[in-house]
């Protein structure tokens, strides 16, 4: 008779934020990755103002092709598995873009 062990273990998510510039200019476009290591792969989420903007499993990219200055705000990062749950959150500042037009 074999006998056989296996361990079965889980990690809680650690959440990497790809490093972006704090302050964007408006009508750039802005991508951002929010990548989670654990075990197991944890699902991935990207919420402003309690609400949710994408998901994946193990990344989240949030995206704008013409960021706005109404994008402007705090942003969280959000991974969570059978092994816990953590956050992190990253401020966009979106400045206004510069135009002749604008100044009198």
């Amino acid at each position: 008779m074999l006998n056989t062990t296996s361990t079965i273990f889980a990690e809680a998510p650690q959440i990497s934020i790809t490093t972006v510039p704090s302050k964007y200019i408006e009508g750039s476009a802005v991508s951002i990755t929010c990548a989670a290591s654990g075990i197991p792969d944890p699902d991935v989420k990207w919420f402003r103002n309690k609400i949710m903007k994408s998901e994946g499993t193990k990344t989240a990219s949030l995206t704008f092709n013409n960021v706005r200055r109404t994008d402007d705000g705090r942003y969280k990062c959000q991974a969570n598995n059978s092994a816990g749950e953590t956050e992190n959150y990253v401020e966009l500042v979106v400045h206004c873009k510069f135009n002749k037009s604008n100044v009198v």
